[in-house]
């Protein structure tokens, strides 16, 4: 059977515009770098076109997760499996966890973990004949998303058992599958040599917990061991189980497992579930009812292995599994129920060869890519039941005669079709291989299977959270022929298109440390397991590590394999966060549950952001084809200058007139990461910062040489640039005044605040800034830098900015005077002045961020009333005075010249003058409306006023001197204190001179020709109807009179002397 690379025909795949994926501060929409070790961490995309539910953009943040390792016990042939309780989709079943199950408590489904450990324990029936190491498997649970798992225990109670293995005479190795019911309780089958009879016998077991695996009831033995003559019962392997969406197990595995050259049969039982203790359904091979061992699938005379099992809506059971004699994957279906027993043409069919799926020849003289015989050969199966009708996948590695690798999949859309009689598509390679494969054979080469005779199964899932239909999942091992190493790989296909393989498991992702979590001897990475929730959108992922592959124990000593558990972190968005919406900005926020701790620093975390095409799903850049993936692609010239001549991607700009031939836009790739090869280590030289882009030229440049293996027509993919560092103690910010009690300024106010950081300062990289707004609704660090107004921020630490003031202080129970700042802080750092800010209610935002965690805030509890009303800063005389009418000249003529000084920072204030014989009036009357207001200063009750000297009308703030004819009309001679009283029609103020005015009316001595004073310009002033004989000296601008003598004197006046009558 021929493969056919998929290919991707021309669609509008979406452009990644303005250097992104970057990392990114929702808080204050910022682009950012660094992210604290725990901290969320969010990128920042923007797309040429929307994003859509059926679409949307997807991250990928596994290199931001920790490898927990779940057991420090050194293992030979380890395999681990996880599973999560999956509720049946449409609310066909009532599969959800029961109540009182330990599980229900949390409100996260518990997650499930078992893997086969040698035993340490020294009880029970242990076979201890020779040297050979004892077995047990092991099961713990996560209720909190992974984050921490149980103590793990033994599901065997007790006992333990020898390890299958292919080593001599071995026919199998021991293997395991994990599943859990609906209400939460596990259920594990696994394959072992029994040491309790010293029968050796290879033996199924299936073993199940009833209280969510606390503890768990004595094991099942699921194969045939009692039947006279029944010699391949004894020796079976490679379990799988499914549990339908009414809680019916059923439990598939090989009877007579050898190396080749047998008639390896696949078998399907059911437990009874009903009944305490669980028991099998009694059921022969032949569907006989009373027998054991259950029904045979496959025909008798042909050899078949590797079975997998699943379900479909309609508890539909799927099987499929390889045919050795036929070199072909084969498929078969039925119900789970009463039918599932039928082994004629109207059930399995046993005795007929099942539907074809995928050719694979397993023979390596006839399969030049295989390094010996693929003796046990796993495909897998998984189930779409999001879509209708259900869609059926088969996953697998294959490899052909040319010789190339790649993982093979297969479809097809259930119809109902029973037995063998279902119509699969036509198989294909995930990958390209063609001229420039991804994978590809022989020495120095990156290979999807390392060893073939144990070819690993290729783990699958459907997740239904995101987008139309199911995505299709998988992980698998694959390694490097030159470093004898395998590692972990992901990628996602959503039913369309596939994303390039990302590593989610590598021993060296870290060089020789440990921040990711798994050992640096622990360089073998195998047996990966996946599972998945539709209320989640990560995946969760296990696997096993170790110094070999481990499955032929006594060949293989000492390879040292231990447990793994990764949460793929994954987000995904189609809300489009641009302002205004319309400009497609995505953000992807993901918080770790397991999160990498850096002894200072991780540097170049890469997070691959996928999007499709929306009208189709194309375009997740698996084949590098034209328009095939903006952020991935194969390279046609290789160095620090690489080229991808394939790209067909116009941006904004048009840099090739009249040719499809860009990529974007010039140097809008700067700042991401690339891995230069996929398939490749994260090393430096692997792992670069593009440090330009040509879009014309179609092309990215790194600062160092690559490495030598790079050659042309590698597949590389582009990311963001994460960096995570050390745990770091966010700032804390609070303010107590202004609260809303007595609040009301004009101009100046005291904010009382507390402010710390335990890792940084104001003087360092604390960065801090209090901001005004007129309510107390601003909800993000984002709004308040928008639309609040700056009144100080660190440029006021003079070790920061030389022009600082040292205002702004870190501790508790601190205080900043908002006031006037210095006319360079409102220039250079737009400090606002309380002058300038308008009357109104404002609520006081104290900001706070140190660099590396999210920004935070606080805003005050009340507002600060801010009246801007009007001020008297100054009424004269300030010294002692007289005025004299009896003086025609010098400093005591008549008029006085009575300076005053009033300031309104938003009005114009009006302004009357009084005079008392009393210091200290306040009280103020008014009546008519602004400006044409009339004051009555003092009480009338008790007698006391001012005697008005203007009229409410006749002065403004803009004035500043009054010429004051103390005969016009005549003052009773005495000392009197001068007062301003001004008003902006809201607010009114009152001052009064610090001395007394004498007003002398002595005998007249002389006769006096008046100088005019000069004026810079005059004006009458009418009062009552009549015109008062009185100038003033205006200004345009308020300005600030000093509290000092007078600056401003009177003009004098040339005296004549007059002769005596």
């Amino acid at each position: 059977m021929l493969f056919t690379s998929i290919q991707v025909a021309e669609a509008a795949a979406p452009l990644f515009e303005n250097r992104t994926p970057v990392g990114f501060n929702p808080a204050d929409s910022t682009t950012v770098q660094d992210f604290v070790s725990g901290s969320d961490v969010s990128i920042r995309v923007d797309l040429n076109q929307a994003a859509t539910p059926d679409y949307p953009v997807i991250g990928h943040f596994h290199a931001v997760e920790r490898s927990e390792q779940q057991s420090t016990t050194n293992t030979d042939g380890l395999q681990i499996d996880v599973a999560i309780v999956d509720v049946a989709p449409f609310g066909t079943s009532d599969n959800i966890p029961l109540e009182g199950v330990t599980q229900a408590a949390s409100d996260v489904p518990a997650l499930h973990l078992a893997w086969i450990e040698a035993s340490t324990s020294t009880t029970g029936p242990v076979f201890t004949g020779g040297s050979t190491a004892a077995y047990e498997v092991f099961y713990a649970n996560s209720t909190d998303g992974g984050a921490t798992f149980s103590t793990p225990v033994s599901v065997s109670g007790g006992l333990s058992y020898y390890l299958l293995s292919t080593d001599g005479g071995g026919t199998a190795f021991s293997t395991l599958d994990l599943e859990v019911d609906s209400s939460g309780d596990p259920r594990i089958v696994y394959a072992f040599t029994t040491t309790a009879d010293r029968s050796h016998d290879d033996n199924i077991y299936f073993g199940y917990s009833l209280d969510g695996g606390q503890t768990w009831e004595s094991p099942l033995t699921i194969n045939d061991v009692t039947t006279a003559g029944n010699t391949e019962g004894h020796s079976t392997a490679f379990p799988r189980m499914v549990i339908d969406d009414r809680d019916r197990i059923f439990i598939s595995y090989v009877r007579g497992a050898t190396q080749g050259g047998g008639t390896d049969d696949v078998l399907l039982a059911k437990i009874n579930h009903h009944v305490s203790p669980f028991v099998q359904v009694p059921v022969g091979s032949l569907g006989t009812p009373g027998s054991s061992g259950g029904v045979r699938l496959t025909a008798d005379a042909k050899r078949h292995t590797g079975p997998d099992l699943a379900i479909g809506d309609g508890d539909n059971l799927h099987v499929v599994y390889f045919s050795d004699a036929d070199d072909r994957i084969e498929h078969k279906r039925l119900s789970t129920d009463t039918t599932w027993v039928n082994v004629t043409n109207f059930g399995w069919d046993q005795d007929t060869d099942g539907a074809t799926v995928a050719a694979f020849v397993d023979e390596a003289a006839s399969n030049a890519a295989l390094n010996r015989d693929a003796t046990f050969y796993f495909p897998t199966l998984a189930i779409d039941r999001s879509r209708l009708p259900d869609r059926i996948y088969s996953v697998y590695k294959w490899a052909d005669n040319t010789p190339i690798e790649s993982i093979g999949y297969n479809q097809y859309d259930d119809d109902g079709s029973t037995g063998v009689a279902a119509t699969w598509g036509t198989a294909q390679t995930v990958w390209s291989t063609g001229t420039t494969p991804l994978f590809s054979d022989g020495g120095g080469a990156y290979e999807v299977e390392l060893d073939w005779q144990i070819t690993e199964r290729v783990a699958a899932v459907v997740d239904d959270s995101i987008g139309v239909g199911g995505d299709l999942h998988i992980a698998f091992s694959a390694g490097y022929s030159g470093g004898a190493e395998h590692d972990i790989h992901f990628a996602t296909f959503n039913g369309k298109s596939w994303t390039l393989p990302e590593k989610v498991g590598d021993d060296d992702s870290d060089g020789t440390g440990t921040e990711d979590g798994i050992a640096t001897t622990d360089t073998y990475l195998s047996s990966p397991a996946l599972a998945t929730h539709h209320d989640f959108e990560s995946l969760y992922l296990a696997f096993a590590g170790g110094a070999g592959e481990g499955f032929g124990v006594k060949g293989v000593s000492d390879v040292d394999q231990h447990p793994y558990f990764k949460v793929l972190g994954r987000a995904s968005t189609w809300e489009d966060k641009s302002v205004p919406v319309g400009a497609y900005e995505y953000t992807l926020t993901y918080s770790p549950i397991n999160p990498q701790v850096p002894g200072t620093q991780l540097a170049d975390r890469a997070v691959y952001v996928h999007a499709a095409d929306p009208s189709d799903g194309s375009g997740l850049g698996s084949t590098g084809a034209t328009t095939d993936g903006f952020l991935s692609g194969t390279w046609e010239r290789v160095g620090t200058s690489l080229q991808d001549t394939q790209k067909r991607f116009e941006g904004l700009v048009d840099e090739s007139s009249g040719d499809s031939r860009e990529w974007g836009d010039e140097d809008d790739k700067i700042g991401l990461l690339v891995k230069l090869n996929v398939l490749g280590s994260d090393s430096a030289t692997n792992l670069q910062l593009v440090t330009n882009s040509s879009a014309a030229e179609r092309s990215v440049a790194v600062g160092s040489t690559p490495p030598v293996s790079l050659t042309a027509g590698a597949f590389f993919a582009l990311g963001a640039d994460i960096d995570i560092v050390a745990a770091n103690t966010a700032p804390t910010v609070a303010i107590t005044d202004p609260d809303g009690s007595g609040d009301t300024a004009n101009t100046a106010y005291t904010i009382r605040y507390d402010l710390a950081d335990a890792d940084d300062d104001l003087s360092g990289t604390l960065n801090a800034a209090f901001y005004a707004y007129p309510a107390a609704g601003l909800a993000t660090v984002q709004d308040i830098l928008i639309f609040g107004t700056l009144i100080a921020d660190q440029n006021d630490v003079s070790s920061r900015n030389a022009n600082g003031t040292d205002d702004l202080t870190e501790g508790t129970n601190q205080t900043y005077t908002w006031d006037d700042p210095p006319s360079v802080l409102q220039s250079s750092a737009l400090f606002a002045s309380i002058l300038k800010v308008r009357s109104d209610k404002y609520y006081i935002y104290l900001v706070a961020d140190d660099g590396d965690n999210p920004p935070v805030f606080a805003v005050s509890p009340g507002a600060i009333t801010l009246i801007h009303g009007p001020v008297v800063q100054q009424v004269d005389p300030i010294v002692a005075d007289t005025v004299d009418t009896g003086e025609r000249t010098g400093a005591k003529a008549n008029p006085y010249d009575l300076d005053f000084a009033v300031i309104d920072y938003d009005s114009e204030a009006r302004v009357q003058l009084f005079y008392s014989a009393v210091s200290g009036l306040t009280s103020v009357s008014a009546s008519g409306t602004y400006p044409a207001e009339t004051f009555v200063l003092g009480k009338s009750v008790s007698g006391t006023r001012g005697t008005a000297i203007t009229s409410s009308t006749s002065l403004s703030a803009t004035d500043r001197e009054y010429s004051w004819d103390v005969t016009s009309p005549i003052i009773t001679q005495g000392a009197y204190y001068l007062y301003a009283v001004a008003s902006d029609g809201e607010t009114v103020d009152v001052g009064n001179s610090a001395l007394v005015l004498d007003v002398i009316h002595s005998p007249s001595r002389h006769a006096t020709h008046r100088e005019r004073s000069t004026v810079a310009h005059s004006q009458s002033i009418r009062s009552s109807g009549r015109r008062a004989a009185a100038t003033t000296t205006s200004t345009t601008t308020p300005t600030l009179r000093s509290t000092s003598p007078r600056s401003i004197r009177r003009r004098r006046t040339t005296a004549v002397q007059i002769p005596r009558p």
